[in-house]
Formats: structure tokens, sequence, C-alpha cells
């Protein structure tokens, strides 16, 4: 069975899909049925681009046995489930409803993932889908049609298999009818539609294009760092489309020692330093590319750094984020990266609530999803990366690559991390942040008790320190968020004392 399929649309009939077309550009269509024969294990990962479209017949029933062979045999990172809907409102085309439930009322209402690609089509966002185990048929003035927006027979088994699993789930409906008794007319009647809209709607899967990405390297008086940093970005085996450098208040040379790249890069200048994500922020917004790539100033990127991310997007058409691994070299010492810092790869959002598993350095990411997310957080003076990974991984997963494409130096005595001691304290703030706009209890819960490990850690520590009202503070704040649940919503203006530097006795 192949192991490299992430990504699997299902659908109740084969009707529903083009499926001529869809194997004109090597996406695998098979039933259930045809899947327990072994049919999977005939395909290489060059022909199925890690992608499959699994029939799943009709119903509730069908559509749980699905998601359990799903689940067991290939537990990928996501799951699709396209198809007609019928609909209580007068729309047309796609829908991406923000909740799921079942004609039981015992069952409860789920929330879907966001769609994992960026979709040509327009997405109706909003409205609650309701699966029923056999078509529904309104009649005119029946009160039961306001309960819902959109009814199908398949989408919730499947929500409800998934949920809470390392699988995110989406459904994404077309609607062919209107829950009345036209309903089988129309449904057939819109069977073209639907296959040509799928065909727009998978366009970005279809579409090679060559990925133009801007380089955005941040610099604050490291006039000996840089040189390199800027000739392995133009030593790229895939050529960067712009690299854009800013001097966040430099008073060194840095002039000077970046004057052989003039016409090669374009030099943006803060008047005054402003900080690492205020640097990257203004680069970003500088950017013309498609993609963006982070490299700090006393890092170097391999050769082939560029080139292997690009592949590595061609055969995973709908990641928005990809890192590779990085060697380590401190104090003039290669350090075993891979084996203080092996990094996880999917959806890494839990993973990354003890640890930061992300280097600004390795990461490749759209252009797009870096604004959607908000940027850096310019408030934050160190673990900026920390808050801004813990955004990413709870929208979308970060792929990985096995290959070693960033060179690391540390132990040198400008890095933000021996700037600011109890470092932690970022990172509980970042935490806040994310537990004030969650809305799933898993991951409240999940945040929350990372939250109260982190402040334990930190309140032991600054009473070490005899830091006193550090102490009160971290110990007010362990206590409201272990008695209060309103304190989810409170204002980040309340927790910004976390950001200031901390004295050594108060």
């Amino acid at each position: 069975m192949p192991s490299s399929i992430t990504l699997i649309f299902t659908v109740a009939l084969k009707n529903e899909l083009p499926t001529d077309w869809l194997r004109q550009h090597s996406f695998p269509v098979c039933s259930l049925a045809a899947a327990h024969s072994g049919y999977l294990n005939s395909l290489t990962s060059l022909h199925h681009q890690g992608v499959l479209f699994l029939i799943t017949g009709v119903g509730l029933k069908n559509s749980k046995k699905a998601a359990q062979w799903i689940q067991q045999n290939l537990n990928p990172l996501f799951v699709v489930n396209l198809g007609g809907a019928g609909t209580t409102k007068r729309r047309q085309g796609w829908i991406f409803p923000d909740i799921i439930s079942s004609d039981s009322p015992n069952d409860p209402t789920l929330s879907p993932s966001k769609p994992p690609l960026a979709l040509c089509n327009p997405l109706q966002y909003g409205g609650e889908l309701r699966s029923f185990p056999r078509p529904v048929l309104n009649s005119p003035g029946n009160a039961k049609a306001c309960d819902y927006d959109y009814a199908d027979m398949e989408a919730y088994a499947q929500a409800k298999q998934f949920h809470g699993s390392s699988i995110k789930f989406t459904v994404i409906k077309y609607i062919t009818d209107y829950c009345n008794s036209n309903s089988p007319r129309d449904y057939q009647l819109s069977l073209s539609a639907l296959q040509n809209s799928i065909k727009t709607l998978l366009k970005p899967l279809t579409t090679r294009q060559e990925e133009t990405i801007s380089v955005i390297i941040p610099v604050h008086n490291r006039q000996n760092w840089i040189p390199e940093s800027i000739q392995s970005v133009i030593e790229q085996t895939y050529p960067a489309y712009e690299i854009i450098v800013v001097d966040d208040g430099s008073d060194d040379k840095l002039e000077e020692a970046i004057q052989a790249f003039t016409g090669k890069i374009k030099l943006i200048r803060h008047p005054q330093n402003k900080g690492v994500s205020a640097a990257r922020n203004t680069g970003a917004k500088a950017a013309t590319g498609d993609w963006l790539a982070f490299l700090d100033s006393d890092d170097r990127w391999h050769a082939k750094k560029l080139a292997s991310q690009v592949n590595y997007l061609k055969q995973n058409p709908y990641f928005l984020a990809v890192q590779c691994n990085e060697i380590w070299i401190r104090n003039n010492v290669r350090v075993n990266a891979h084996k203080h810092h092996k990094k996880p790869q999917g959806w890494i959002w839990q993973q990354s609530l003890k640890q930061c598993f992300i280097t600004p350095s390795a990461l490749l990411m759209k252009k797009d999803i870096f604004f959607l997310l908000g940027g850096f957080d310019e408030n934050i003076l160190a673990c900026e990366d920390y808050d801004l990974w813990l955004r990413l991984s709870r929208l979308c997963p970060v792929g990985l690559l096995s290959f070693d494409g960033v060179i690391k130096y540390g132990g040198h005595d400008d890095q933000l991390s021996l700037r600011h001691p109890a470092m932690d304290r970022f990172r509980v703030y970042a935490l806040l942040k994310a537990l004030r706009h969650e809305r799933d209890p898993t991951y409240q819960q999940a945040l929350l008790e990372i939250l109260v490990k982190k402040l334990n850690i930190l309140t032991l520590g600054a009473q070490k320190r005899q830091q006193e009202k550090t102490v009160t503070a971290y110990e007010a704040l362990l206590h409201t968020l272990q008695n209060d649940k309103s304190s989810f919503s409170y204002s980040l203006d309340s927790f910004t004392w976390l950001l200031t530097p901390l004295p050594a006795k108060n």
C-alpha cells in the first residue's frame, strides 16, 4: 500500500467525477472495492503525485466504511469530500460549510478544516451541512427546511470518523438541487456542470508553472557575515526571483560589505533598529514573488536548497509551506542537529507547542499565507518565529525534506537567544495569543496544558533570582488560566508585561 498518498478526495458516485480527465492528469480513481483488492499497490509515487480519488458509494454506512479504511490503511494528511449537495437557499456553485451535522439529535456538530489548497473556484463560506440517511425532499413551507442550509448523505460520517485524528477533513460541495420534488431531475441535469467545475476547482493540482521566490535577508550589524549569506543565494541552482536585504538600522560598515552585490540585490533601510520581525515583514511587503524564503544573515544555504524545495512542491502541489533539514555549527564545532532537533512533518501543531521545529532560514512558504497569518509579530522581541509557526501549523501542514539545505552558525555574541533571559515568557505570550483565538475545545486544552507547564518553570526561575514581582505576576496568570475560562477572551494588552526585559532583581 503506497504510504506517499497524502491527499484523498472522496466522492459518493463515479458519475460525479470527470474520470477520463483525472486519469489524463495521472490521478488514480478507484472504488473502495478496488482499493480492497489491491489496486493501489500498482501505483508509483510519480504516477499518483500523492493524490487519490476514492469512490465511497452512497449513504452514511458506505461513507463510514470508506473513512475507516482510509484511516487504517493510508492515514493521509487530508481527506476532502467532494460531490453534489442540496440546498434550502437559492445558491449555486461550490460551498464550504463551517458546520457539519447529522440527522441524529445525539450527534454533536463538527467543524471541517480549511481546504488544503488554493482553489480556483470561489467558495461560498459558512452555513450548516446536514447529512441524512436518505435523500431529502422538503415540501413547500416545510419548517424543517429552515434547520439547515445544505443537505447530503455522506459528509458527516467521514467528519465524525476523522474528528480528533491526525487526518484533517474538509467538505466542499457543489449545489445540484434545492431539496424539493425536482431534486432527482435537477441532480442529473447538474452532473455535467459538476464535472466541469471539478476540473476548474482542481486546476492548482494540474498547472505546473515556474515558482517565483523572493528571498528576504534581515540584517543588523553583521557586516562580516552577510556577504557569504548573499553569495549562497546567488549560487542557487534554482535562481531566486529577487533578493531583498533589509538593513535594520545598522551602524557598522554594512554598505561596504554588500557593495559587491550592487545590481543583484534590492536594499531597503530602516533608519532605526526595529527588530528582526519588522525587518522580515518589510521585506515581505516589498516582495513581488509568489513564495517567500527567509535567510538569517548569519546562515548559509546549500546550492540546491531552493531547487529541492521547488521539486518537492511539484510533487506535492497542495503544500503551502515546506522546510528542509539543517547543519548546525556552534563555536566552530558541528552539532548533530538531527539528534537534538529532529523535525516532524505534516500537521505539526501539537509538537510545535513544546518546541519550535521550524527554522526561518529553512522554510519556503506561499506569500499569500504569510499575509493571511499576519506576518511576524513585531511586539515580540524573541521567539517571534515560534509565534508565527504556531499560527501556520494550525492552518496547514508543513512539508519536510530530509535534505540538509541550511548551515546555521551559533555561539556568537549577537544572537537573540543570548540577549534575553527567561525566553519562555515570549512563548507564553504567543500561546496566550493562540488561546485567545482558539475555538476548538481540544486545542484549547492542549494550549492550557503547555501554558501551565511553562509558567511553572518560569515561576521557579524567577524565585531563584529573587524576582518577587515577577513571581507574583506569573502566579496570578496561572490562577486566572486555571480558574477562569472567560480569560480566553481577555485583551492581550493585559499580558504585554511578558514582553518587557526582566531585571536581575525586583
